[in-house]
């Protein structure tokens, strides 16, 4: 199986790459160009030099004086006659350079000279214009030339350096940025492909103003169109039986690993056969809606509410026992009493519920403890029903 390629080393691939490539390229041909351009600026300093020291020799028979780092020779034909440096009468020009000299019978200009081991660049100026010819030469070691355009290009390549390296970190740090983001999405799908609709997504990549955000918008409402079908009752709006079973699960794992208590009720709407038989099941809806409203707003940040089925609705505690539980019920079923359904005949219709509640058993499986609610349930039922049952003699839990 082929191995798979890292989004992050693939777009820092083609982004930096690139870059360095430029980079690279560039100086090249920068070098190149300012070499060129040093060589005829020296060549022309050179040059003037050159005639300005036959000029002078030739009106004066003095020797001129340069500054550091230039030299100077005068030739009768290829032999030197004179020089700046130390030893340089008797020593020959070269058969190549005066060859070329008498070829052209001009000026010559070349950049690779040997003078006592060194190269260096030269500029050869016929002082007469017969034979045999005055040769005034003016040279400049490329050691020099070397080191001037070094203290000239060492900054600028310098400059060019920190920009590349400012430009390459600001690009790793966007698409780490990016890589980062993109990961976010996939865990968050990933947790949407494995049924957790309760996953979130980062406040900052939800409130990002391009695509990224979009993509995290859209993966968000996804999940809760998801979460709509998979988890909610269409009717009542509260969770479903599957949902709610998932709920408790999750809430006896933190209970437990916390060392905490946790509850458990099951409610039934008060004589709703009677509801749908009086007024219709359409009706009947509309007091299941009303009684769903009224529980998940009573019980709002007390426990989870889902619908178990039919008329009966589940409700879990975490880090409550029953008798606080059941005080929390009660203000619910308060609640409910003092509320009245209008449906859509215009009737209006006022129910009750019973619920039995239990304290959470780790010893005990949940089907034993919804049996054991379920008792206590309908032990209301045939006690009057309108009321919480927490414990009675007949039951223990």
């Amino acid at each position: 199986m082929q191995a798979k390629a890292g989004l992050r080393k693939q777009l820092i691939y083609v982004t930096l790459v690139p870059l360095i490539i430029l980079g690279i390229v560039s100086s090249s041909v920068f070098f190149i160009r300012f070499e060129q351009y040093t060589k005829e600026q020296v060549k022309s300093s050179l040059k003037n030099l050159a005639f300005n020291g036959a000029a002078f020799y030739t009106k004066t028979g003095s020797l001129p004086v340069y500054e550091a780092g230039y030299e100077w020779y005068i030739y009768r034909e290829d032999v030197c006659v004179a020089g700046s440096v130390s030893g340089a009468e008797g020593t020959y020009m070269g058969n190549r350079n005066y060859s070329k000299i008498l070829l052209e019978g001009a000026d010559i200009c070349t950049d690779n000279v040997k003078i006592d081991g060194k190269r260096y660049m030269v500029y050869y100026h016929i002082m007469n214009n017969s034979e045999p010819y005055d040769i005034f030469a003016c040279a400049v070691s490329r050691d020099t030339i070397w080191q001037s355009m070094k203290a000239t290009l060492l900054p600028m390549y310098l400059i060019v350096a920190a920009v590349i390296a400012i430009s390459s970190i600001s690009t790793v740090w966007f698409v780490n940025g990016i890589v980062g983001e993109l990961k976010r999405i996939r865990n968050f799908v990933r947790n949407i492909a494995d049924e957790k609709l309760d996953a979130k997504i980062s406040d900052e990549l939800y409130n990002r103003n391009d695509e990224l955000g979009d993509i995290g918008r859209d993966a968000v409402r996804m999940r809760n169109a998801l979460r709509d079908v998979i988890e909610i009752d269409p009717l009542t709006q509260l969770y479903n039986r599957k949902t709610g079973e998932k709920k408790l699960k999750a809430i006896k794992e933190r209970c437990q690993k916390r060392g905490q208590p946790y509850s458990i009720a099951i409610g039934d709407i008060d004589h709703f056969k009677h509801v749908n038989d009086t007024w219709g099941h359409d009706a009947g809806d509309v007091v299941l809606k009303n009684i769903a409203k009224c529980l998940s707003e009573s019980l709002s940040g007390k426990a989870i509410v889902a619908r178990w089925g039919g008329e009966e609705f589940f409700i879990a505690f975490e880090n409550c026992r029953r008798e606080k539980a059941a005080t929390y019920l009660e203000t619910a079923l308060e609640t409910i009493r003092n509320f009245t359904t209008k449906d859509g005949n215009g009737n209006f219709i006022k129910v009750t519920m019973t619920f039995g509640v239990v304290n959470g058993v780790y010893g005990k499986t949940d089907e034993e403890l919804f049996k054991i609610a379920d008792e206590k349930l309908y032990y209301g039922k045939e006690n009057g029903r309108n009321q919480v049952v927490c414990s009675r003699k007949q039951e223990k839990d």
